[in-house]
């Protein structure tokens, strides 16, 4: 997937402008921005990154699930909070 997308982008950019840490968990908020190779044609979209992860603060973390949305409410919702 991620080789197809190189192929059909001429550009792909994440922006990354908030980190929520609620614990086991981290939401990441930012945009997307990519240009596509043949069409030319620009998008720009906002993007939310939830990592759910196990074990002890430091290198023995593993991200144990990771869920991209495309709507806040819905990412805030599923960390249980609220706009």
């Amino acid at each position: 997937m991620i080789q197809e997308e190189d192929e059909a982008l001429s550009m792909y950019q994440l922006e990354v402008s908030e980190i929520r840490d609620l614990g086991d968990r981290v939401l990441a908020i930012g945009r997307i921005r990519a240009r596509g190779r043949e069409s030319g044609a620009e998008i720009e979209s906002p993007f939310y990154v939830l990592t759910e992860s196990k074990g002890t603060k430091g290198k023995d973390t593993r991200a144990t699930r990771i869920t991209t949305y495309l709507d806040l409410k819905e990412a805030l919702e599923a960390v249980g909070l609220r706009e």
